[in-house]
């Protein structure tokens, strides 16, 4: 069991010269065991590629937590790799990645929790988010918590489950690409998405399609 935790404004954690994969910096939150880590109160990490709950039997849980708290990643992000992974958002915090996966592969189970307002996770111009790629997926975003995204797929890969539930009054999903197909809900595996209470997604300029591929 390891525990790394990040608390209190001016304190950070700079990974870029950890453990490299070709030009990638990664941090492995339950990598085969089980890991924790907590950014509150204006604390930072920063580095490359996150992983939670990275290998089969691993547990990872992430907790980004207070105004001005910030996880970033300058490229991928997966929630729930090849084991399980917990990450929630709230209080104000935030986290950024590029392409990011919630329930990566087969046998995955990833979790993303974005609750209250100003809490926020943005992904970088270009990224997709996959909620349940091959895995089972679950995403909740709640009480004015925020995701931002280019494109959205919820139930990628065939077997695989992704859920979404966006609720409450300033709760939000955009997607912003501007053309073409950018958010399906069951692309070739088990989607649904429910809105209530007031929460909003918003396709702003693409198509959506639901039960794209055959068998989904």
């Amino acid at each position: 069991t390891g525990v790394v935790e990040v608390s209190g404004a001016g304190s950070e954690l700079n990974n870029w010269y950890g453990k490299i994969s070709s030009t990638y910096s990664y941090i492995y939150v339950g990598y085969s065991g089980n890991g924790s880590l907590i950014i509150s109160d204006g604390g930072a990490l920063n580095h490359s590629v996150g992983s939670i709950g990275t290998n089969t039997g691993a547990t990872g849980i992430a907790i980004v937590t207070g105004s001005g708290s910030q996880w970033n990643n300058d490229s991928w992000l997966y929630v729930g790799d090849s084991g399980n992974g917990l990450l929630t958002i709230s209080e104000g915090g935030t986290v950024t990645s590029y392409h990011s996966y919630i329930g990566r592969y087969n046998g995955s189970t990833g979790v993303v929790n974005v609750t209250g307002s100003g809490s926020q996770w943005n992904l970088n111009s270009g990224s997709s988010l996959y909620v349940g790629s091959a895995g089972d997926g679950t995403l909740t975003i709640s009480e004015g918590g925020t995701v931002t995204s280019r494109f959205g797929t919820i139930g990628s890969a065939a077997d695989s489950t992704g859920v979404v539930n966006v609720a409450g009054s300033g709760s939000l999903w955009t997607i912003t690409y501007n053309s073409g197909n950018t958010f399906t809900v069951g692309n070739a595996g088990n989607g649904a998405l429910t809105i209530s209470e007031g929460g909003t997604v918003s396709n702003i300029r693409g198509s959506g399609t639901i039960g794209k591929e055959a068998g989904s």
